[in-house]
């Protein structure tokens, strides 16, 4: 899984792709270690809104600005949700082939799934 589509608060879909130019960036190595480390949901919701902002940043020219405006949902907008189901999918199987390719993550250092924290969740 190299990308996704996710859509915004602004009603589009936008392209967030892990190429090459992301893969040996050591800021994502970060940002992918940080959120295989998540304790709980406040955690790891952080932790992908963190690598959202940063694939957007990577993948368009937006100023902090634009960026506040995409990420800035009504109470009842559907996308919100759906973002954070996406992204969280898409870290899930990030990190998964990670803990592939070095069989000495630990098992344990794996992103917890909302329903895991908080029963009823997402």
């Amino acid at each position: 899984m190299d990308g996704i589509n996710v859509r915004l608060s602004d009603g589009a879909e936008w392209k967030l792709t892990v190429g090459e130019h992301v893969r040996t960036d050591q800021e994502f190595e970060a940002l992918l270690a940080a959120a295989m480390e998540v304790e709980d949901l406040t955690e790891a919701l952080q932790a992908e809104l963190a690598v959202t902002i940063y694939l957007l940043r990577r993948n368009y020219e937006l100023s902090p600005d634009q960026l506040a405006l995409l990420l800035t949902f009504a109470p009842d907008d559907p996308a919100l949700p759906a973002l954070q189901k996406a992204m969280h999918e898409f870290l899930v199987a990030l990190t998964a082939r990670k803990r592939v390719a070095n069989p000495s993550l630990a098992k344990e250092k794996q992103i917890p799934h909302p329903s895991d924290i908080i029963p009823g969740s997402i």
